[in-house]
């Protein structure tokens, strides 16, 4: 009885300390790295749960193979078959005791809101539960991230992966070694200078010394810590990302003394990838994150504006300021929607929002009725204080729909007040600072699609990127712990052979070499000598080039992991490469793909297939009336050029004389000066398509949604669109989902105005790769 207690015991004890850890380590760590860290710690705690193959699938360093006897079950989305098929290759077991292909209940499991909580009942106990999380990572990846939650906390015995409330003084209790400094890792919009100043006035009356770190600051910022640490003082310095290059010389400094045992020293910083690893290892680390949400985002604009400054002047004035403070909430919080929302971070700060009130207000002042001049208006935010940070195109377009739906004479001259921003946000009568508090308190908390005029279905694209996220950091993770420098025969032929696997199945099952030679020594004949046939032929010398360069590479690996060949310095840092799961400069050169060096490998060799069909369309001069897949190219953009120099030949023409066009029925090209092409296989995201155009998408319909084919054709420049402006929106064609690289821009008909599809963050994708 006494050995069952003790046992008992000690489990409770084992328990508590691996809460402990997590709570320690996570409360470092901002919110989106939560559960990486969790997944980890469980792995390492729990390693029965987690078998050696369905980890390396999971991560995405198993290779897997490419095709097989499998067949993808129709009910399959678009952009879920080649993980669909990944899995089938690379756990067949787990495929064929599902019931995968064979069971219809996991196509009506697929339509669940929470697939997570509701396996298919006939699935068979023999399906453990990681194994099932690759299921779902394979068919609904939106919702693997709350079901990995739910995994970790259940193995580490955790509520949830929130941390414990860490108030600065609980904080400065525990941190009551003077040569243990306090590191406070902040996000932008949120500064904890303040409340510690306060808990210092009380603490530490009169022994508070804060300095903000800048260019200048590097030699007062030792002398403080010199006398703080000889006085037993206080000394905050703030802002150490601005001067991480100076951070070392800080520990340098800090090892030396033997401060006062009141001494405290209290840093801030934003994560920087530069930053001290010493310091980062000697300190107490506290995150602290500005909470997420237009609402919060409002609330940390009107804490900064004092009463005074809003209540100063007109009423309209300060409606002109409220609408301000709207928009730049609208712009910042968009970013969670990347890249849907913006193509990529930007980094709109609080001085953009100063400078667009320095604009607005002193016109909007007098309440007169008079406005300011609205075109003005938006020419400065849209080209110097916003506008200036944005890259694409289609970001500019975002920007300048917000602008032109906020900033209106109506809501500008005060005429807006039974208008709601966002459709949420009731504009208050009056220029008094409580009453604006007071409607932005009424928001809700969580943001929704709707507000940013997103599609409604873009919450399930952000779901499905932060699980994306968490797979990486948790495979660089796993890369990082491993180490990687010198060569160890062992561990490249335990981690490379996947990837070597990989490529023997493709070189067997595609007969790669073959069509690689074929592709090298293409010729055309004098009647097939066109731009568009010119251009395949040497679409298909470049994916020969692909291929010997990867058969180059990884035989050089294999003979070395075999020890039929010694090692050189080309292969050591091919392997290296291949180890910290990037691809490696020489195929990189040669075509820019997925970066990950198994993927693609599948994608590059899918294209070298690809393509040799279209050499077999040519030969049969057929190659223009038949469908075209734009995915199966290294490189639709010459695809594009080509079609044009053909065209302009055609039609007897400069190229410059043509632009791209696009219609759903080949009969809207009747006149143009060449037929036009089939493009099947894009894929829509933030839209749905119907015969009439394009139209809204559900909440719970898939982000990527494959399009019907597109007629495309390039026309005189001065020659009518097939659709009508007031009826049609101009989409971005990207390469990628990640919406880098650009391909063209199409435009397609449309049910709602211009406007609803830009904000939406409607675009087309060549393929769903990332």
């Amino acid at each position: 009885g006494g050995g069952g207690g003790a046992q008992e015991r000690i489990k409770g004890l084992a328990v508590d300390l691996q809460q402990r850890t997590y709570q320690a380590v996570a409360r470092s760590l901002i919110k989106e790295d939560r559960l990486t860290f969790a997944l980890h710690l469980a792995r390492s705690l729990a390693p029965h749960e987690f078998a050696e193959a369905d980890w390396s699938l999971f991560t995405r360093k198993q290779a897997g193979g490419m095709s097989g006897s499998f067949s993808v079950p129709g009910w399959v989305p678009a952009d879920r078959k080649a993980d669909v098929a990944l899995l089938s290759t690379t756990l067949p077991q787990l495929v064929q005791e599902s019931g995968l292909a064979s069971n219809p209940e996991w196509a009506q499991w697929m339509g669940s809101p929470s697939p997570e909580t509701m396996p298919p009942r006939s699935m068979p106990s023999s399906v453990r539960r990681f194994q099932f999380l690759l299921l779902l990572q394979a068919l609904r990846p939106e919702r693997l991230g709350a079901a990995l939650t739910s995994f970790a906390c259940d193995l580490l015995r955790l509520p949830n992966l929130g941390t414990a409330p860490s108030s600065l003084q609980h904080v400065a209790a525990e941190g009551n070694d003077p040569t243990q400094p306090i590191l406070m890792i902040t996000t932008a919009g949120v500064d904890p200078s303040a409340e510690l100043e306060d808990l210092a006035s009380r603490v530490m009356p009169g022994r508070f010394k804060p300095l903000a770190m800048g260019g200048q600051q590097t030699g007062p910022a030792l002398q403080l810590v010199r006398e703080g640490a000889q006085r037993g003082d206080w000394v905050c310095l703030k802002n150490l990302h601005l001067v991480v290059g100076w951070v070392p010389a800080l520990a340098k400094e800090l090892s030396s003394l033997t401060p006062h045992p009141e001494f405290r020293l209290w840093l801030t910083t934003e994560a920087h990838p530069s930053f001290s690893p010493i310091v980062l290892q000697a300190s107490l680390k506290v995150t602290f994150e500005a909470p997420p949400g237009l609402q919060r985002n409002l609330m940390r604009t009107y804490e900064t504006w004092a009463p005074e400054y809003v209540e100063t002047g007109s009423v309209q004035r300060a409606q002109t300021l409220f609408v301000l403070a709207w928009f730049h909430a609208l712009i910042q919080e968009r970013r969670t929607y990347i890249p849907q929302g913006w193509s990529k971070f930007y980094e709109f700060s609080s001085a953009d929002l100063r400078s667009a009130a320095d604009l607005l207000a002193p016109a909007a002042g007098q309440g007169s009725g008079a406005l300011p001049d609205l075109e003005m208006v938006h020419g400065l935010l849209g080209t110097s204080v916003y506008g200036g940070r944005l890259e694409t195109g289609a970001d500019k377009r975002v920007l300048d729909s917000y602008m032109r739906q906020y900033f209106t004479g109506e809501l500008i001259a005060g005429r807006g007040g039974a208008r709601a921003l966002g459709g949420v946000l009731q504009m208050p009568q009056s220029a008094r600072h409580a009453d604006f508090v007071r409607a932005i308190a009424a928001l809700p908390p969580v943001d929704s699609p709707a507000l940013f005029g997103l599609a409604l279905n873009a919450d399930r694209a952000v779901a499905s990127r932060t699980s994306s996220y968490v797979i990486k950091s948790l495979r660089t993770l796993s890369t990082a712990a491993e180490g990687a420098a010198a060569f160890e025969r062992e561990r490249w032929s335990a981690e490379l052979s996947p990837l070597l696997t990989l490529w023997q199945k493709q070189l067997q099952q595609n007969d790669l070499l073959k069509l690689a030679s074929a592709g090298a020594s293409a010729v055309l004949g004098v009647h097939l000598d066109t731009p568009v046939h010119r251009f395949v032929a040497l679409e298909r010398k470049k994916a020969a080039a692909l291929v010997e360069a990867v058969d180059g590479t990884l035989s050089s690996i294999a003979r070395v992991v075999r020890g039929a060949e010694l090692l050189t310095a080309s292969t050591q840092a091919d392997g290296a490469t291949l180890l910290a799961l990037t691809v490696p400069s020489a195929w990189a050169d040669l075509w820019e793909g997925p970066p990950e060096p198994a993927a693609w490998i599948r994608a590059a060799v899918a294209r070298t297939v690809g393509l040799a069909g279209w050499w077999q369309r040519i030969e049969q001069d057929a190659l223009l009336g038949s469908p075209l897949v734009l995915a199966e190219l290294l490189s639709p953009s010459n695809l594009l050029n080509a079609l044009r120099q053909q065209t302009a030949r055609a039609a007897k023409c400069s190229i410059d004389s043509l632009r791209l066009s696009c219609a759903l029925e080949a009969a809207a090209f009747r006149d143009a000066p060449a037929p036009p092409v089939q493009v099947h296989s894009l894929l829509l995201q933030g839209a749905l398509m119907s015969p009439s155009g394009l139209s809204e998408a559900p909440p719970d319909a898939p982000f990527l949604n494959l399009m019907p084919p597109l007629f495309v054709a390039w026309i005189p420049a001065n020659s009518p669109d097939p659709y009508p402006a007031e009826r049609s929106v101009s989409l971005t064609v990207y390469l990628d989902t990640e919406r880098e690289r650009t391909l063209a821009e199409l435009i397609l008909p449309c049910a709602a105005t211009q406007t609803a599809w830009i904000q939406a963050g409607a675009a087309l994708f060549v393929s769903g790769e990332h």
